[in-house]
């Protein structure tokens, strides 16, 4: 039996009351029980807990104590109410079928989620105790079938894998970000109001978030980039070792190499981040980041064998993979 989302969610502040059964009768206590227990072990960070009132097995690298704990500890899980069950089925002695609407806040967001719950013998569990998403992030660069940035989701490694088979999650808040010093994470946070499956449409969630890359980056890659210039610039042959070449190197003996401006300095460019998978030497490899400039020009002088000299200009792309801050490779081709 499918659980059902029954308002939109909405960002409310609103006044948590004390927990409520609702005017559950004695009769009915037990299975607002199952939903009041499942509820506060998700509030208090009990994973196997919550497990337990699940009707059938689950697991998951997401479905565990830490993950809930990193949700709860500037969002808890807040319990309003939980109502008075609506039974589905005839009630006999070994099943009955029932709805139990419970009321809970999850960071501020006001949920009002109906459970399906099941008397199976003389135990009470939940239908379903998490919902199968398939998360979707395009400002953090997370595509379908790629994920180009290592990231962590409430500190637990995100893999690719979960971009197309789905993962399993409890109720309660997500946090993805981007494991490395030199990116920085805007937005990244999600709720996940309740438990339901239909994997490929209302459980696709969008997570807003953005990616730049921090101060120390900038500097660093700057650094690091005009660096590598000068010593592209200080060779002389028509075909440089860092990639870029004139093509008069037919006739050339000697070229001299220059920015164009003379003056122009990489160290106070403002640079960009993208994910790529282009390698830079002709290559392809697994997704990494990436930052870059808009391409600039390159003059070069051409003295050929005898003793002419021939000008031209050559438009160069540079890029740095960043994906170990401590050996920022730069690329000028």
């Amino acid at each position: 039996m499918r659980s059902r989302l029954l308002t939109s969610l909405a960002i409310t502040t609103m006044a948590v009351a004390s927990l409520s059964l609702g005017g559950c009768s004695a009769d009915d206590t037990a299975a607002c029980n199952a939903v009041t227990g499942f509820l506060t072990a998700l509030s208090e960070s009990r994973a196997n807990d919550a497990l337990a009132f699940s009707c059938t097995h689950k697991e998951g690298q997401y479905l565990t104590d830490a993950v809930l704990a990193a949700g709860n500890a500037a969002n808890p899980i807040k319990i309003v109410s939980v109502g008075q069950p609506r039974q589905l089925s005839s009630n006999t002695s070994t099943y009955a079928a029932a709805e139990v609407r419970a009321e809970y806040t999850i960071g501020g967001q006001a949920i009002d989620f109906v459970y399906g719950v099941e008397r199976r013998y003389q135990s009470w569990c939940l239908t379903e105790v998490t919902a199968q998403i398939v998360p979707r992030a395009p400002g953090l660069y997370l595509r379908d079938y790629e994920a180009g940035l290592p990231l962590t989701m409430n500190g637990v490694p995100f893999t690719p894998d979960d971009l197309y088979l789905g993962i399993d999650l409890f109720p309660g808040i997500y946090q993805l970000t981007v494991v490395n010093q030199f990116i920085s994470t805007t937005g990244g946070q999600f709720v996940v109001p309740g438990p339901w499956h239909d994997l490929y449409s209302e459980d696709s969630i969008i997570i807003r978030g953005s990616v730049s890359l921090t101060d120390d980056a900038q500097r660093a890659i700057g650094q690091a980039a005009q660096q590598k210039l000068a010593g592209c610039l200080s060779e002389t042959t028509a075909k440089t070792t860092c990639g870029f070449s004139s093509p008069l190197g037919s006739v050339a003996e000697i070229v001299t190499w220059s920015a164009a401006p003379p003056d122009f300095d990489l160290s106070t460019w403002h640079w960009n981040i993208r994910v790529t998978t282009w390698a830079g030497d002709g290559s392809y490899t697994d997704p990494f980041p990436e930052a870059y400039v808009p391409t600039m020009a390159l003059h070069a002088t051409v003295t050929d064998t005898k003793g002419r000299t021939v000008q031209h200009q050559e438009i160069v792309a540079i890029r740095a993979n960043i994906s170990d801050p401590n050996n920022i490779v730069i690329t000028i081709n």
